[in-house]
């Protein structure tokens, strides 16, 4: 009888448990970013900085162009 009634009282608390994490998942707000494309030539948006900044970590634009620029000389050269 002890046994059942322990059983119940954890069954309780995992929904309690599930329903707490439910409502806390609700609440959480959504952000979109929008995705910028690095021109092969080099070119940017005007509002990269800003769309940056939403994203967490530290970004250097220089080091995002000169991957764009590698990245594109190895996809034209091959094995450059």
């Amino acid at each position: 009888m002890i046994m059942i009634i322990i059983i119940i009282i954890i069954i309780i608390i995992i929904i309690i448990i599930i329903i707490i994490i439910l409502i806390t998942i609700k609440n959480v707000k959504e952000k979109v970013i929008p995705v910028t494309i690095i021109g092969a030539t080099g070119t940017i948006s005007k509002p990269l900085r800003q769309y940056l900044s939403n994203i967490l970590g530290k970004h250097e634009i220089k080091k995002l162009l000169k991957t764009t620029i590698l990245g594109t000389a190895h996809t034209y050269c091959g094995k450059c």
